[in-house]
């Protein structure tokens, strides 16, 4: 089937989504990181998440390489930070922390999940990725959301 991208685009904005920031840490140790809506709970047992890449992306060989990711779910207050890892993918990680697999995970996110790469399936022009959850921190706030190609707030 042949439709216009753009209405396609325009269409799936109409799904609110929250907001996070998928991390890696690649082998050379640099930081990466990406602004992303596809984002969702898979399993609790055992504990798996996905989201998925462009494979056009900057960044895509250093996540398809990677052995560990970090989420970290943006609350209303972290438009910058989105707006940041949509364009530039290297900075903004300098004060990032890390549970247990390395991955960096940033400070005041509503939720951070430290996961172990455990599947890549392909999925048209993007890559799914499905993590196994090692470990996570919950905190309190309210979520950054996207809708209709705008920021909005609870």
């Amino acid at each position: 089937m042949n439709f216009d991208t753009k209405l396609l685009r325009q269409a799936f904005g109409q799904f609110a989504t929250g907001i996070a920031v998928v991390t890696v840490q690649t082998q050379t140790g640099k930081k990466l990181g990406l602004t992303i809506n596809s984002f969702s709970s898979v399993s609790l047992d055992p504990p798996l998440l996905l989201f998925s890449l462009d494979k056009k992306s900057r960044v895509f060989d250093a996540f398809l390489k990677a052995s560990a990711i970090g989420i970290s779910v943006l609350n209303e207050h972290q438009q910058s930070v989105s707006d940041n890892f949509a364009k530039q993918h290297e900075t903004g990680l300098e004060n990032s922390f890390s549970l247990k697999t390395g991955a960096p995970l940033l400070m005041e996110s509503l939720a951070n999940f430290d996961c172990e790469v455990r599947f890549h399936y392909e999925g048209g022009d993007h890559i799914i990725f499905v993590g196994e959850i090692i470990d996570f921190k919950k905190n309190e706030g309210k979520p950054l959301l996207y809708f209709s190609g705008k920021y909005h707030t609870i």
